[in-house]
């Protein structure tokens, strides 16, 4: 019966780090769309840099959370993400690709690492509230990194589908691409 007890409650554990992972990293999908709508590429540096960051990031949150207590509420967590989602909506609709400071429509490794602190941001207080508890294991960061990953690349791949099959002016897409990323900030406020 112990044995169990022990074995549903590492199964859940296990779960809940699956469902707060993939929660956390939907962010990477609304930014992969953008990008792909603006057939911007990505160097295979800079994949590795995203994966390396978002995995250094969760397991930081990780540590600092069981060792210095609780510093942010969950709400100040999605609220500091949501706004984050919502600047960068509207700099898209100033700026039609954020994070591509040369403009050469490729994520190089200087801009990826800048890409990557930012998605990782609510990552990093999420993990903390959360692991103060007990509530994450050493799987989170991995599957935060994996499914940061696997949505950006997502996103692209949807966003250039969608940029193919229409024939829109690009100041459409810029605006197309800005609000979603605004949408994604404020429905994570709910």
């Amino acid at each position: 019966m112990l044995i169990y007890s022990i074995n549903l409650k590492w199964r859940n554990v296990c779960f809940g780090s699956i469902i707060l992972a993939l929660s956390i990293s939907i962010d990477s999908l609304g930014i992969g769309i953008t990008y792909g709508l603006r057939n911007t590429k990505f160097t295979f540096s800079s994949k590795c840099i995203l994966f390396l960051i978002s995995l250094f990031i969760g397991i930081t949150s990780i540590f600092i959370g069981k060792f210095l207590g609780s510093l942010i509420s969950d709400f100040i967590s999605h609220l500091i993400s949501s706004v984050i989602l919502i600047i960068i909506g509207i700099v898209i609709l100033i700026d039609p690709i954020p994070f591509d400071f040369d403009k050469s429509y490729m994520i190089d490794a200087k801009e990826s690492f800048i890409l990557g602190i930012t998605l990782s941001l609510d990552t990093l207080s999420v993990g903390i509230c959360t692991s103060i508890g007990g509530y994450l294991d050493l799987y989170f960061p991995a599957l935060v990194a994996v499914f940061q990953i696997m949505l950006l690349f997502l996103g692209i791949t949807i966003g250039n589908k969608i940029m193919k099959s229409f024939k829109v002016p690009d100041k459409i897409w810029n605006l197309i691409s800005g609000c979603i990323l605004i949408l994604f900030g404020v429905l994570k406020l709910f």
